[in-house]
């Protein structure tokens, strides 16, 4: 029995749930083991590190560049079997009308939300149906996000138009239409109680949730388009080109200044998402690279290389420890933040992937892209 038949057998066995859990605290022992005396001990290791599967790949990585070579072997055999079966696709969300733009998790994981080239539309995750639809848009919907408690969704278009909707009914409260040109991105602030929203132009403006006042308007200076709102802690920050293929990460107080400048891509700087704890930034750029920053020390730790086209989003995982991103060359890729290292590509879309996300339990990704489609992705045990 060769060694592609051996590792289906012991995944057939863990379907069947023919042998007793296996814990993660056992990882380093049963690793020792792949490279023991007996053929009967090295299966059951290999059997055992199988049914642990995604949360022993760490380990098992590093055990690939094991000094025992029967120990390497085995440990990459059981890489790529365990990542066969933990990065997949899911599903396919059907229905959509031209390009999908943008794409958000609810709070709870159990909906999504999406904004193609004519509608806003409402998932459930589960089963893959529309819920619901909203057409109120004139033009292409570029931006989309849930409010952190769950109850309302806004919307950003090219119409320069921002709508605040009941998340529930997808039923339109407000419609906002200050700004001067297309709405790039909306984000609600931690209490949900403001939206912020920001136009091409960099004009970003403040909104009341849920009665839809105008509360300030912040003058930024139109340097380009502005990329996206970033939260940080309870504050939320907007990030702006600067030139010379950096960008520059504002407060939203009209009287306060710069706080960090990103200025190592060598193209253009299009988006950015931020670590849950406020400690890390990601940045990416049209040179197909991604940058992980240290926002306590202002310095980039890690760029993250393996796209082969400009990279147009990305999103970090609520536990910080991996991001998930796309561009133009139709792949998701999943980086490991601790290492700077990648983990794995996905392939699927047929067109550029223009927005992501991660569910709240990190073991989902969400992918929109150019091609029509919203993908569901497994990326976590």
């Amino acid at each position: 029995m060769g060694p592609t038949a051996r590792q289906a057998l012991m995944i057939a066995l863990l379907a069947l749930g023919a042998a007793p859990p296996v814990t993660k605290s056992e990882v380093p022992a049963l690793i020792q083991q792949l490279g023991g005396d007996t053929y009967v001990g090295r299966n059951k290791a290999s059997l055992d590190l199988t049914r642990i599967g995604a949360r022993a790949l760490p380990e098992l990585r590093l055990a690939m560049a094991s000094a025992d070579a029967e120990i390497r072997r085995r440990a990459k055999r059981l890489v790529n079997a365990i990542e066969r079966n933990t990065y997949n696709q899911v599903r396919q969300f059907a229905g959509h009308a031209g390009s999908v733009n943008s794409v958000a998790f609810s709070p709870d994981g159990k909906q999504a939300l999406s904004g193609d080239s004519s509608a806003v539309r409402l998932w459930d995750v589960a089963t893959g149906k529309e819920l619901r639809k909203d057409d109120s848009h004139r033009d292409r919907v570029i931006a989309v996000a849930f409010s952190p408690d769950g109850k309302y969704v806004a919307s950003g278009s090219e119409d320069r138009k921002v709508i605040l909707y009941e998340a529930s009914t997808l039923r339109a409260l407000h419609t906002f239409r200050a700004h001067r040109s297309d709405v790039r991105a909306v984000a609600f602030t931690p209490d949900s109680k403001r939206l912020v929203s920001a136009d091409r132009l960099a004009g970003v403006i403040l909104w009341s949730v849920p009665d839809g006042k105008e509360l300030s308007r912040l003058p930024f200076a139109p340097s380009g388009p502005l990329l996206s709102v970033v939260p940080i802690g309870d504050k939320q920050f907007v990030l702006c080109p600067a030139g010379n293929n950096s960008a520059v990460l504002r407060t939203l107080a009209a009287k306060e200044a710069v706080l960090y400048t990103f200025d190592q891509h060598t193209g253009k700087v299009v988006c950015a998402a931020v670590s849950r704890d406020g400690k890390h930034l990601v940045t990416a750029s049209h040179d197909h690279t991604l940058i992980r920053w240290d926002l306590r020390t202002r310095k980039s730790t890690y760029q993250l290389r393996g796209h082969t086209a400009a990279v147009s989003s990305v999103a970090i995982s609520p536990d910080g420890k991996f991001a998930v991103s796309g561009g133009a060359d139709k792949e998701l890729r999943l980086w490991d933040l601790t290492t700077g290292k990648p983990i794995r590509g996905l392939v699927g879309h047929t067109s550029t992937i223009w927005s992501v996300a991660v569910s709240p339990n990190g073991k989902y990704a969400l992918s929109g892209s150019a091609d029509g489609t919203m993908r569901l992705w497994s990326v976590g045990p």
